[in-house]
């Protein structure tokens, strides 16, 4: 039987959350960016999801639905 002392564990969960933050500091920049162009249809779902869930706002609908909550957002 094998098992896990946990200490390998923690410095992934770690790098994992700083990629996570990293990653969603640069669509936040990116939505910005796109809505100032008037270009937030470019986007991707995945990209205005990501982008509405640092905000904590709501993230079903269809893409047109999520522009309009992220227009709404940046307001």
């Amino acid at each position: 039987m094998s098992f896990h002392s946990g200490e390998n564990e923690e410095p992934n969960k770690t790098n994992k959350r700083a990629k996570q933050h990293a990653e969603s500091a640069e669509v936040i920049d990116k939505v910005m960016d796109y809505a100032a162009k008037g270009k937030l249809g470019s986007l991707t779902i995945p990209e205005l999801k990501m982008f509405l869930t640092t905000k904590k706002a709501k993230v079903g609908g269809k893409k047109e639905e999520l522009i309009q909550r992220v227009t709404g957002l940046l307001t």
